[in-house]
């Protein structure tokens, strides 16, 4: 939320785009850490498990080994957030590996985690496309044309928190 609210701080130049940058990558990181670790736990009884955790800590080695190369010669921040939206895609589909190979009889619509889940998907998903082109969009599109474009990021976001929203709920409703 606190991205989205600096991306239009940025949009308008009320904060530099370096510092945006910087904030965005570190909840980045943080963001695939937590949601990650959370997708670990989950599978923690799958036949899959040490393959998914090996992969977790290869794909936070090389999103951290982005970040220096990035600032070092790119000055870009995209190579990192994309590492961490594949990331968690690849997670979340152990997740469905996992899923799919349980008991049939499984309501998923009422498991929190299924819509937790799902939500990480959607907004990794919808986000890899503009984190890859969002460097270039400025010399394809005019300024409101690129507004409009990143708008696609931020609904994908909005997207994750209001299925959080909806396992949280389930959880309520659950006790």
């Amino acid at each position: 939320m606190v991205v989205s609210i600096l991306s239009i701080l940025v949009i308008f130049k009320f904060v530099s785009l370096r510092f945006y940058n910087l904030f965005n990558i570190f909840a980045g990181v943080a963001h695939y850490i937590f949601l990650g670790q959370l997708i670990l736990k989950v599978l923690k009884e799958d036949r899959f498990y040490k393959t998914a955790k090996v992969l977790f800590w290869l794909f936070l080695f090389f999103v951290l080994t982005s970040i220096f190369l990035s600032f070092k010669y790119l000055k870009v921040p995209t190579p990192p957030l994309v590492i961490v939206n594949i990331g968690l895609i690849i997670l979340s589909l152990f997740y469905f590996n996992a899923l799919f190979d349980e008991n049939s009889d499984l309501n998923i619509e009422k498991t929190p985690i299924f819509w937790v889940i799902m939500g990480i998907i959607i907004c990794a998903a919808l986000n890899i496309p503009m984190n890859t082109v969002a460097t270039h969009l400025n010399t394809w599109f005019d300024q409101n044309e690129v507004k409009i474009i990143m708008m696609i990021g931020f609904f994908g976001f909005i997207t994750m928190h209001l299925f959080f929203i909806k396992a949280f709920q389930l959880c309520y409703k659950q006790n």
